[in-house]
């Protein structure tokens, strides 16, 4: 079997699953070939989207195993290099595809900064309809393929790399990097140190970290993303240190599902701010009561902790007796022995510190945080957040504002 015939038989088979098209040009970049009946993206093709020097550049230096190209905005191509004994003999392409369901709009956006023609514009815009979403790994096992298409040799997905269109200057950019991070790392590990201990004045090690960064560096002209993205990290490190401090990997990871959906769902940077303040104080509650109860028995502390993750719902007695392993009475005297208060006080105090944090996020009302908490009826909640905090909850949340 021929080359042609078996990327033929190749496109055929991932066309299966995805409707991409089959790409041939000579050495000089002419369209020599496509099954792209809609006559979309015509010859100049490779010198429009970028591609052009970065193929003539693997031709150049001999390189043998296909490799994706990707624009900055995700468009993917994947692309092979056919040899005739040591002679280059044809380019091809089979693509395009996006890596990402957000890619369609991302391209949309930046279909002028490319120049197109009208005609050219309005064909790319038909083509973009149909351009599939294809998982990267899948593109590197599918130029693995295409390898052995060309040239009959077995290789593994790993050995296809990438090549973007995006460039900068790497020596300038790393100076500008160095030069606007100094005493980061050591100003990062005392405030991770905080909450590694449970440290109530981690707000001075915070204090600090913010004279020598302000977070991720990365200008996307969008203040909400770069807040958003810069509390991801902070997210990350923060779990990770309670972690270390013994905070339990099932809160911690849960803790940080919670708190990444309420980032993600911020609507302006003073709101993703104020998040990164709760997720903070609650981490370093946790870590502290943890250390609060290190004294205790492996049987108490895993059911505090399932207290701690389980306030909204019911929780009766002999159910926490049961996950502890010990009958109604014994486990009752027990848990009031180790913890110093009986468990229906240690299930409202609990309670009534979610409340605390929820209002201090100034978005729910007080009747939805009653709910979210546990609590059976107002009048129980509001009488035990008065007995407990001091102050009704109305007035809290005004303190906090």
């Amino acid at each position: 079997m021929v080359i042609d015939d078996r990327l033929k038989l190749f496109h055929g088979m991932i066309s299966c699953n995805y409707p991409v098209y089959l790409w041939q040009y000579d050495t000089d970049f002419n369209l020599i070939y496509t099954n792209c009946i809609t006559d979309v993206l015509p010859g100049e093709m490779t010198t429009t989207l970028g591609f052009h020097d970065l193929m003539l550049e693997e031709a150049k230096i001999g390189v043998r195993t296909p490799f994706i190209l990707s624009n900055s905005f995700g468009l993917l191509w994947l692309a092979g290099l056919e040899y005739q004994g040591q002679q280059l003999h044809r380019f091809h392409l089979i693509g395009p595809a996006f890596t990402g369901a957000n890619s369609h709009l991302l391209m949309r956006k930046k279909l002028d900064s490319y120049g197109f023609s009208l005609r050219l514009y309005q064909q790319v815009l038909t083509l973009l309809e149909n351009v599939p979403v294809i998982p990267y790994a899948t593109l590197c096992q599918y130029g693995s393929m295409l390898h052995y298409c060309l040239t009959g040799e077995q290789i593994g997905a790993e050995q296809i790399h990438t090549l973007s269109d995006a460039s900068f200057d790497d020596e300038e950019e790393l100076s500008a990097i160095e030069a606007e991070h100094p005493g980061v790392y050591l100003a990062e590990q005392q405030l991770l140190q905080a909450f590694r201990e449970g440290n109530p004045d981690y707000l001075k090690a915070i204090g600090k970290s913010l004279t020598v960064s302000n977070g991720v560096r990365m200008h996307l002209g969008d203040p909400l993303r770069e807040s958003k993205n810069s509390n991801f990290v902070l997210l990350t490190l923060c779990s990770r240190a309670a972690m270390e401090g013994g905070l339990s990997p099932a809160v911690a990871y849960t803790l940080c599902d919670y708190y990444a959906e309420r980032i993600e769902r911020c609507v302006d940077a003073a709101q993703s701010n104020k998040i990164s303040r709760q997720l903070m104080e609650d981490f370093i509650m946790r870590v502290r009561e943890h250390h609060q109860e290190e004294g205790r028995s492996p049987a108490i502390q895993d059911v505090c902790g399932y207290i701690s993750m389980h306030l909204s719902e019911p929780l009766p007695l002999h159910e926490l007796a049961s996950r502890a392993g010990y009958a109604d009475y014994y486990f009752s005297r027990k848990f009031h022995r180790e913890t110093g208060i009986p468990v229906s006080e240690y299930i409202c105090r609990k309670r009534i510190d979610a409340a605390c944090q929820l209002l201090r996020t100034g978005r729910w009302k007080i009747e939805d945080i009653m709910e979210r908490c546990g609590f059976a009826s107002k009048s129980t909640f509001h009488a035990s957040f008065q007995r407990i905090v001091g102050m009704t909850p109305s007035a809290y949340q005004r303190k906090c504002e």
